[in-house]
């Protein structure tokens, strides 16, 4: 479900928030959070301006399709996608904002475990040989973009296929 909290220029916000966005950024009434670009985390990760401010300054509504993480006030991290709209008053001066919130931690970890079914095989967990290939193509770019070199190894085992029959199939 969508949580919305509406703000006024001076921070305030003029009425209560949802309880959809309390439930959403883990608080009851007072909200401090933190938006980060990266909702994988690691060196990719970088903070996300205020979305309630940002569309104020700029005088547009800001819809972010692309999930970010978002730190609740309990230390505990989810993944949200949000917009956040300028308020306007009778002479289309910007009163506030209102900013909306989405809950898709779910979604994502479900997204990423199809990725990875895709990817992988269930019985051994290496990658299966599509990704394989698309992993070797990316390389041989790489190396024709960057001038850099790879180096690929390849074992033949004996006998797989009796490894395979007794061991591999369920």
């Amino acid at each position: 479900a969508d949580g919305t909290r509406s703000i006024d220029l001076s921070g305030n916000e003029p009425g209560s928030i949802s309880q959809n966005f309390a439930t959403v950024i883990g608080a009851t009434y007072t909200v401090s959070f933190a938006l980060s670009g990266n909702p994988d985390g690691g060196e990719n990760e970088k903070n996300v301006d205020n979305p309630v401010y940002k569309c104020m300054r700029e005088q547009l509504t800001l819809d972010m399709p692309k999930s970010v993480s978002l730190l609740r006030n309990d230390g505990t991290v989810i993944c949200v996608e949000h917009s956040a709209a300028p308020l306007r008053d009778s002479r289309n001066n910007i009163i506030g904002s209102v900013l909306v919130m989405r809950d898709v931690t779910e979604a994502k970890k479900l997204s990423e475990r199809i990725s990875y079914q895709a990817q992988h095989d269930s019985l051994t967990g290496l990658i299966n040989r599509m990704e394989f290939e698309d992993r070797l193509n990316k390389a041989f770019q790489d190396a024709k973009v960057n001038s850099t070199s790879n180096v690929l190894l390849y074992i033949d085992l004996d006998q797989f296929k009796v490894v395979n029959d007794t061991c591999g199939h369920v």
